[in-house]
């Protein structure tokens, strides 16, 4: 086999490309065990995101990446790697068809307003936002994007832009300009919630796999909050420099740390959004909620409608 054919069998084919907060994790945990799927060694490589800041983003060479997938054992029918902030990255769409031009990508969607709600509320738990209250973290987002009101601990800022984050439709548009659509599978967060097997079944009938169900439909990533505000800045990643951060992941210790910052976790149901603020946020994003529905032929009308005054 020759180096160009050696390289290329060590890149994925298949992309779950985002957005947050929408069964990113669910979906790459349940394919990682299928026996005819491998899932890159790291979850969120971001590779193909170089708009990223470098202190968020841990794979940078080809070498790294193709690193993730070493694993492989060649006969595998889908090679694949998941990273949420590709869809909102302007980047990172148009190199992965550049690169892998007949890759399969999986785009996952949720209403816009719960999506930067929930969004928001993890980066609180990760130490990455500073300001617990949603709507004020929202109001703030003009003077962060010029650079202002950015948390110390914040490793990537463009994840503070919550209208980014969940602007859907601009996002779907930007997969389908550079994808085929046969290429492309779009599942709704909401079809994920309610019926989580026909909807894995469905991605598994778009990856051409055999149906084959994990043990055991975990949730993933519930709402939470931490017992501990002091463990959570001892655990915080920013703390480790990226070249100990990189060895601890390829001797295993990565997992030990998501042991105990899981374990530092309890659940708790996330605040309901203020019926005016959500009236707001609806509003914001009516226009991409449209777009979404002409993009994917579905009737999202129950997106755009607002709860009562009061």
């Amino acid at each position: 086999m020759s180096a160009q054919a050696v390289a290329a069998s060590r890149m994925p084919n298949f992309f779950i490309v985002g957005a947050p907060k929408a069964g990113t994790t669910a979906f790459h945990t349940y394919l990682a065990s299928h026996p005819d799927v491998v899932m890159s060694r790291w979850k969120e490589p971001n590779y193909f995101a170089d708009d990223l800041s470098d202190r968020y983003r841990e794979v940078r060479s080809l070498e790294q990446y193709q690193d993730q997938f070493a694993h492989a054992g060649g006969n595998e029918a889908i090679v694949g790697e998941s990273s949420a902030m590709y869809m909102t990255s302007e980047v990172a769409i148009p190199r992965i068809r550049e690169s892998v031009p007949d890759a399969r990508v999986l785009v996952l969607l949720r209403n816009p307003p719960d999506l930067a709600h929930a969004f928001h509320n993890t980066l609180v738990l990760n130490r990455q936002e500073d300001v617990l209250d949603f709507p004020a973290a929202w109001r703030l987002q003009d003077r962060r994007r010029r650079g202002l009101a950015i948390p110390s601990s914040c490793l990537e800022p463009m994840q503070l832009m919550y209208r980014d984050i969940a602007s859907l439709g601009t996002q779907l548009q930007r997969v389908l300009n550079h994808f085929p659509r046969e290429q492309v599978h779009v599942e709704f967060f909401e079809d994920f919630a309610a019926d989580t097997p026909a909807s894995y079944a469905r991605v598994q009938e778009f990856l051409e796999l055999p149906h084959i169900a994990p043990d055991t439909f975990a949730r993933m990533n519930p709402s939470s909050a931490p017992r501990s505000r002091l463990l959570l800045s001892l655990l915080d990643r920013q703390r480790i420099p990226l070249p100990l951060r990189r060895l601890g992941r390829r001797v295993g210790l990565d997992r030990l740390h998501w042991k105990l910052v899981r374990l530092n976790r309890k659940r708790r149901r996330r605040p309901e959004l203020p019926n005016d603020f959500r009236r707001e946020l609806i509003e914001e994003f009516a226009d991409e909620v449209r777009l979404l529905e002409k993009l994917t032929h579905r009737d999202l009308s129950h997106w755009r409608a607002c709860p009562p005054s009061g």
